[in-house]
């Protein structure tokens, strides 16, 4: 038992080390970062909205990948696997945008594309993790775990928002070429940020996966939450408080 806890606590460190990275990764790859970006390739007002609604597109991919793990398990490795490839795709993102091989026509729709491929990937992964850190995290500690990860974790996303936006700033007001390479060193910052975050998601153990008793087709499970009332009221009310603020 004690050897059991002890093993649980060390996962429970990994992965606050790895939330914390994680979301300095998700802060240079996102929100402002992003739309600068967006602005620099001269993107107009509809693919920089299209940009910005990607990652609610790709949460559909959760549910394939929800009943995939409900039935063969391996969420650690989905995780690991779908994190790394998400947070690596950024490499040719910035290939694609800054290398002078192609006009802003050709290069934009692939910058958009290997995007939505990088938050569909990103959307599996959390799925997957999700589930694995419900079983892993003790119910008497869910609380005040998660609130200590989440408050390091935006601790670091400020102190690098801040450090990288004057970063951008200070190579913009330098030269003509400041700016991508300012936004060459900000991603690249980021995928190594992403990448060390999955060396302490790997040593974070796995609980034993139980597969349902009874197997349910796709189908089935689609239809299985919405014949619960209450999630019906729920799911209604998540629909239209996030089409009001998101809209906004």
């Amino acid at each position: 038992m004690g050897a059991m806890q002890d093993q649980t606590r060390e996962s429970l460190r990994c992965s606050i080390y790895d939330g914390v990275l994680a979301n300095m990764f998700a802060t240079l790859t996102g929100g402002v970062f992003l739309t600068g970006f967006a602005v620099y390739l001269g993107m107009n007002e509809f693919t920089i909205g299209l940009l910005g609604a990607m990652p609610f597109l790709v949460t559909i991919f959760q549910l394939p990948a929800a009943y995939f793990i409900q039935n063969r398990g391996n969420r650690k490795k989905v995780s690991v696997r779908c994190s790394l490839a998400a947070r690596t795709m950024w490499i040719p993102i910035l290939v694609v945008a800054l290398l002078p091989v192609a006009s802003a026509s050709i290069k934009i729709p692939i910058v958009l594309a290997l995007v939505f491929l990088h938050y569909a990937l990103g959307s599996a992964s959390f799925v997957a993790w999700l589930s694995w850190m419900s079983d892993l995290v003790p119910d008497r500690m869910r609380g005040n775990f998660f609130g200590t990860r989440n408050m390091l974790a935006g601790a670091a996303s400020m102190l690098v928002m801040v450090i990288f936006g004057t970063l951008l700033d200070g190579l913009r007001n330098l030269s003509s070429s400041g700016l991508p390479l300012g936004f060459s060193i900000t991603f690249l910052a980021a995928v190594l940020f992403g990448v060390a975050s999955i060396r302490f998601l790997r040593r974070v153990s796995e609980p034993a996966h139980t597969s349902p008793a009874v197997r349910i087709d796709f189908g089935g499970q689609l239809l299985l939450p919405v014949r619960d009332r209450n999630f019906r009221k729920f799911l209604g009310f998540t629909f239209f408080w996030s089409f009001s603020v998101y809209f906004a």
